[in-house]
C-alpha cells in the first residue's frame, strides 16, 4: 500500500470506537513480547473505547486519525497534547501513535506522524517528543528514521513492574527539519545519541536536488537559510 491509500483527519466524538479498537488490538500484538501476559490480559476494547471517549473532554488532546479510502473507517491514529514530563522543556508530547497490524509498514504510520509534526508548527511550537519501550526496536527504528533525536533512557512502572524506555525529540528550530528532511534515513542508529554531523552530510550530498525542486514555492527561503547554516554558498 501506499500513502494515498490513505486520508487524514481530526478526529471525532464519533471515532471513539475505533480509536479504542485500535488501541486495545496492538497494544496485545505489538507488546506481547514486552509487556507481561497478566496484564496484556486485562486490556479491555469497552474500557479503551470509554478512555478515548473521555479524551474529548479535555480541549489541549488533540487526536487525528488516518482512515483507509476505500471504506473511509480508522486504521490508525495519533494523540497528542502538552508535555507530561516536567524535566523535559517541550511544547508537546505525542502520548499515542498505533496503526492496526495489517496496515503497518504501508505509509499510514509516517502520515499520522507527520501530521503530528504539522500540528506542532501550526501551533508556533518548535519541540516535540515521545517516549518509547526500550526494548521496542520496531517503534525506536520509526522514530529514528522520522528524525528523532534520542536523548535518553527512564523508567516507566506498569502493573507494578519496571521497563526502560527510550526518549526522542524532535526540534523544529533547527534549519535542517524546515526543509523537509525530517525523515533521514541516514539515521537508523537506535542506540546512539543524535549526531547533527548526520543531517549535515546527507543534506551537504542532497542540497543541489532540494534546492531545484524548491523554485518558485514558499519552501525556497527556508532552504536559503538552511544553506546559509551550514555555510554553503549557491553557485
Amino acid at each position: 500500500m501506499k500513502d494515498k491509500s490513505y486520508s487524514l483527519r481530526e478526529a471525532t466524538l464519533a471515532d471513539s470506537e475505533s480509536i479504542g479498537i485500535i488501541q486495545a488490538r496492538t497494544w496485545k500484538s505489538t507488546y506481547k513480547s514486552i509487556l507481561t501476559d497478566k496484564f496484556l490480559s486485562t486490556i479491555d476494547e469497552s474500557e479503551r473505547v470509554q478512555a478515548a471517549s473521555n479524551s474529548y473532554s479535555n480541549p489541549h488532546i488533540k487526536i487525528f486519525v488516518v482512515t483507509e479510502n476505500s471504506t473511509h473507517l480508522p486504521i490508525g491514529f495519533v494523540c497528542l497534547g502538552p508535555s507530561r514530563e516536567k524535566n523535559l522543556i517541550a511544547d508537546v508530547e505525542v502520548y499515542a501513535i498505533y496503526v492496526l497490524d495489517e496496515h503497518q509498514k504501508s505509509g499510514a504510520g509516517k502520515l499520522l506522524f507527520r501530521q503530528a509534526l504539522d500540528y506542532l508548527k501550526s501551533q508556533k511550537g518548535m519541540i516535540a517528543f515521545v517516549s518509547v519501550f526500550k526494548s521496542n526496536t520496531k517503534a525506536r527504528r520509526f522514530y529514528a528514521k522520522m528524525g528523532g533525536q534520542f536523548i535518553g533512557e527512564d523508567i516507566a512502572i506498569i502493573d507494578k513492574v519496571q521497563y526502560k524506555t527510550a526518549t526522542y525529540i524532535w526540534d523544529l528550530s533547527k534549519p535542517i527539519y524546515a526543509v523537509g528532511l525530517a525523515t533521514n534515513k541516514d539515521i537508523s542508529e537506535t542506540d546512539k545519541t543524535y549526531d547533527s554531523s548526520m543531517f549535515k552530510k546527507s543534506f551537504e550530498k542532497n542540497w543541489k536536488s532540494y534546492f531545484e525542486k524548491t523554485k518558485g514555492r514558499q519552501a525556497r527561503p527556508l532552504l536559503l537559510k538552511a544553506l546559509d547554516h551550514l555555510n554553503k554558498k549557491i553557485i
